[in-house]
């Protein structure tokens, strides 16, 4: 119980219904993140556009679970966020855009 109330597992667990929004917004993510790697590797302009729309939804569900509850679902949330940040903060740089030829 100690541990529970460190980590609000009790704040999770009324989280579900939010939980299972966020699993599907992680499924959507993955799919669109799939189809803009095959196409980033062919360096196709739509998918530029279709991984910057990926990692928006992956941000939305790293945002998502900062406010899911205790200690530990903040953590979580915060790592779930760092990687797409960093991703995203990639696909903006110039030299990105301009070999996939968006202004």
């Amino acid at each position: 119980s100690a541990m529970g109330g460190l980590f609000g597992i009790e704040n999770m667990a009324a989280f579900g219904g939010s939980s299972t929004w966020s699993g599907f917004f992680g499924i959507v993510a993955a799919i669109l993140q799939f189809a803009a790697a095959i196409g980033l590797l062919f360096m196709q302009k739509w998918a530029w556009y279709l991984a910057v729309l990926a990692v928006g939804v992956s941000v939305f569900q790293g945002a998502i679970g900062l406010f899911g509850g205790g200690l530990f679902s903040q953590l979580c949330g915060a790592l779930l966020l760092l990687i797409p940040i960093g991703i995203f903060l990639y696909l903006l740089s110039g030299n990105v855009r301009k070999l996939f030829g968006v202004v």
